[in-house]
């Protein structure tokens, strides 16, 4: 006892002793507090991990509402955030650390996580705590304008079925993208009729034009069922040709909507078929027409969407003609315009997109008439004949040759015009036409947006 404590003293008197002993006692708690920052600033960055995890995670899970309970949801995002954290190092996370709340069309997720610590497990702090909360709002409980524009081309009168197109082409000599008035009278059971559409009508034939009226009345369809009440979701009809028209400004009333679609006065329909497609313009003033979009929180501050239904063919009955000579054998020859019926540049689309409006698209196939003079040298020649980007400014995508066809590129065009992928259909008949408005209204207000 007695050389211990002389032995204390010693080390007391001696400085340099002094020092190490004081310089052991400190090193703990200076690993401690140098390390455990370290560990709080890697806590830090995974919360930001975990909050960027939770949001895909409940954008993915939060797609079918309507079908999933909150139980089931929560067991979803477990799974979702475990694909996402596969390595398990960044966080531990457990399914009851889940907790899910839906109030309408509204879905509200926290996750609780566990970080491994380094430093701080000198002191038995194995684990800091973090915290995510997200929550996601469909189109379907927000404000939102619904704005359809239908193509008023020539190519609009193209019967829906092929027994229709013979009729129309035993008594009119045309079947497809025929212009009004076409000249001379057409008759059928002894009755003069001055334009394809009129002659349509009498012989019973459905073109695509009724067909996208009915298109358009299976949208007012879901959105009675959707809006009942009729104070959130506002309806607007617009017709592209030569040039674009607002037919109807947004409406709430259903009723006001489906009586312009009934109205051959109101031109929704191809009894007043544009000579030409020029969306060049058009789509500058469907921009102007529509505006930009809000955030759906209230009537003047509405999200947008813009559904466009067109075969998407930029053309004029004039570059078909113009400078056209028959040879000898009865062969078109030297066109000077063919050049210039083309896909229509996605860029026309751009603005409506900067404008946070979401653009969806139908596209109404562009048949292949390889017997007409007139298809074959222009929608049936070549991207690179068409010389796309010095006429229209239209950048090819990647990888596609200049070879393929005007005709064949029109879905790639057009799928570039809608914001995704998801919101792009293409239509061979009267049955996909009539449905396919519905899906893409369908498609978008399944998707969800993040409102944390």
């Amino acid at each position: 006892m007695f050389s211990v404590t002389l032995t204390l003293r010693k080390l007391l008197r001696d400085k340099a002793a002094n020092f190490g002993l004081v310089a052991g006692l400190l090193a703990l708690p200076l690993m401690v507090a140098v390390g455990g920052s370290v560990d709080v600033a890697l806590t830090m960055s995974v919360k930001t991990r975990l909050q960027g995890d939770l949001d895909a995670a409940i954008l993915e899970t939060g797609r079918d509402l309507k079908n999933l309970k909150e139980s089931e949801i929560e067991a979803k995002l477990y799974k979702e955030l475990m694909a996402r954290n596969a390595s398990g190092y960044d966080y531990v996370l457990k399914p009851e650390e889940i907790d899910v709340s839906i109030v309408d069309n509204a879905i509200t997720a926290t996750a609780r996580a566990s970080v491994p610590t380094s430093f701080l497990r000198l002191i038995n702090k194995n684990y800091l705590e973090v915290a995510a909360r997200a929550s996601v709002l469909g189109p379907s409980s927000s404000y939102v304008d619904i704005n359809i524009v239908i193509d008023k081309s020539p190519s609009m009168l193209l019967a829906a079925d092929t027994a229709g197109q013979a009729k129309m082409l035993s008594q009119s000599n045309c079947v497809f993208a025929c212009h009004t008035p076409e000249g001379s009278p057409k008759t059928y059971k002894d009755v003069s009729y001055n334009t394809n559409y009129k002659l349509a009508k009498a012989m019973g034939v459905t073109l695509r034009s009724d067909v996208a009226v009915s298109a358009a009345k299976e949208i007012l369809s879901l959105v009675s069922a959707m809006d009942p009440a009729q104070s959130r979701f506002r309806v607007a009809f617009y017709t592209i040709g030569a040039t674009a028209k607002q037919v109807i400004a947004p409406t709430f009333s259903i009723s006001t909507a489906k009586a312009a679609l009934d109205n051959d006065a109101k031109g929704l329909n191809s009894a007043t078929s544009d000579e030409s497609s020029r969306f060049d313009s058009t789509l500058a003033s469907v921009e102007k027409f529509v505006g930009k979009a809000g955030d759906g929180s209230s009537a003047n501050n509405p999200l947008k969407l813009v559904l466009i239904l067109t075969d998407g063919t930029i053309s004029q009955r004039d570059w078909v003609l113009n400078g056209v000579w028959w040879d000898s054998r009865g062969k078109m020859r030297d066109g000077n315009d063919w050049y210039k019926v083309a896909p229509l540049n996605p860029k026309w689309c751009a603005g409506m997109k900067t404008n946070k409006v979401t653009v969806g698209v139908l596209y109404t196939e562009y048949l292949a008439i390889p017997t007409d003079e007139g298809y074959v040298h222009t929608v049936g020649e070549t991207m690179s004949s068409a010389n796309w980007l010095s006429t229209w400014g239209g950048v090819l995508g990647s990888g596609v040759s200049g070879s393929t066809s005007r005709r064949d590129y029109l879905p790639t065009a057009l799928k570039d015009c809608a914001s995704s992928t998801s919101l792009f259909l293409g239509a061979a008949d009267s049955e996909e036409i009539e449905n396919g408005l519905s899906t893409l209204f369908k498609s978008y207000v399944g998707l969800m947006r993040l409102t944390h």
